[in-house]
């Protein structure tokens, strides 16, 4: 696809052997949008066929964009789709595993009005779906951990005040449901290392592991077990200096997701601003006001 001007919002995806999802996820993202959009999807690698199936939808849709990437990591593949984004905003975390229902216009929507009334860029955490300019992202790049480099970037988000996590329903479904025993184990092993290398404080971890060990116990006696060669591993690999004193203690991230977690009509009351419902669809409405689970 040829350079738009006209292009105000990229959609930043990343691709890694997801041939069996990828186009139905496409679809239903690429179905919502208007030409305001583009899409870009960074293939980091595949092995599957799913780049001659990225290049065949390529082919069919002007605003899809799709570029070879090799970097062998994720944080890496999705920092090259915000250097790659042509559009001024970015909507990213998008997962080529999911299927979107009707609501990321309207989600753009939310973000256009909230960002208008707040004097500091913003990047706007909903569920499976993120939003803020593109020279936010590069300012605050995914830092190369292996897993876990979402946390990470909220962290250094919420640090300067640069993240809203806005509580809503969500509208989109997983369409690959293979996670195992073993899988979790493993992830979980995964984000302790990824804590380390993001600043966390042993001690702290310790701490906070042990305080809550009755609420998980099972989780937390693990990660207790496993907290040493973790660190070790964390060392080896590299930690990131930088991190708030607040933001290197075990639990303050959690602590911040619980405190800020707002639905839209909380925000309103919050910051002072004005949603004029009028321009979003009823399915917006639906999504972002009428949900049952919303505080009220």
């Amino acid at each position: 696809m040829g350079s738009n001007n006209n292009v105000e919002y990229t959609v930043a995806m990343c691709n890694l052997n997801n041939d069996d999802t990828l186009e139905e996820s496409l679809r239903s993202v690429a179905d919502q949008l208007d030409d305001r959009f583009e899409i870009i999807i960074v293939d980091d690698g595949s092995t599957d066929g799913s780049l001659e199936t990225l290049n065949k939808l390529e082919a069919e849709n002007s605003q899809l964009r799709v570029v070879d990437g090799s970097n062998n990591n994720l944080a890496e593949a999705r920092n090259q789709s915000f250097r790659e984004a042509e559009g001024d905003y970015i909507l990213e975390s998008m997962d080529l595993d999911d299927k979107y229902s009707e609501g990321i216009l309207d989600f753009v929507e939310v973000f256009e009005q909230i960002d208008s009334q707040i004097d500091d860029q913003i990047y706007l955490k909903g569920k499976s779906i993120n939003i803020a300019s593109r020279d936010l992202l590069l300012r605050y790049p995914y830092r190369s951990l292996g897993y876990g480099e979402d946390r990470d970037l909220w962290r250094r988000l919420f640090a300067n005040d640069n993240i809203i996590w806005l509580d809503h329903e969500p509208f989109y479904e997983v369409m690959r449901e293979d996670y195992r025993l073993r899988e979790h184990i493993r992830n979980v092993f995964n984000i302790i290392v990824v804590d380390f290398r993001s600043g966390i404080s042993f001690w702290s971890f310790l701490s906070y592991s042990l305080r809550n060990i009755r609420r998980e116990p099972r989780t937390n006696l693990f990660r207790l077990c496993a907290s040493l060669f973790a660190f070790l591993i964390a060392i080896s690999r590299g930690r990131y200096t930088g991190l708030s004193e607040e933001y290197r203690q075990m639990g303050a991230l959690d602590q911040s997701i619980s405190n800020q977690s707002v639905s839209l009509a909380e925000l309103e009351e919050q910051r002072g601003i004005t949603i004029d419902r009028s321009r979003l669809s009823n399915r917006g409405e639906d999504l972002f006001y009428d949900g049952n689970y919303l505080s009220e």
